[in-house]
């Protein structure tokens, strides 16, 4: 018996990004942060779940991505950590079914995923660099 190629594991890479808040510390005035993490933002997800720029956060909607094995949700989560100095803390949400076509909303059918989709892999280093 042959086993299939799993696409899943072969479309991503094994991250320590994953799942994990990353806290950046910026400079820039905070409306000029704020626009930039938007920026980046929807550069990788086309829609935003929430926007609040009194509070500093922002939440998007899950990005789903269906295999043959499998189906991976990608989401990112920022908040606002702290004013002075101003930082956001940063979460890649990667989160995998093992199953096919499994629907988003199935939050009971989704478990933490050591990897990140190749769609999102410098996502994280985007942030870092455009915030300094």
């Amino acid at each position: 018996m042959i086993l299939k190629i799993d696409e899943a594991f072969t479309s991503s890479v094994q991250s320590d990004q994953a799942n994990l808040n990353f806290t950046i510390e910026t400079s820039r005035p905070e409306v000029d942060a704020w626009k930039i993490l938007s920026q980046i933002t929807m550069n990788y997800f086309d829609n935003i779940e929430l926007a609040d720029k009194e509070t500093g956060y922002i939440r998007t909607s899950w990005n789903s991505k269906n295999f043959l094995n499998n189906t991976i949700r990608t989401r990112i989560i920022v908040k606002q950590a702290d004013i002075s100095p101003l930082k956001y803390t940063i979460k890649l949400v990667s989160e995998y079914s093992g199953e096919a076509k499994t629907s988003v909303k199935e939050d009971e059918s989704f478990l933490p995923w050591d990897r990140i989709l190749n769609t999102y892999k410098d996502v994280i280093s985007e942030y870092q660099s455009r915030l300094k």
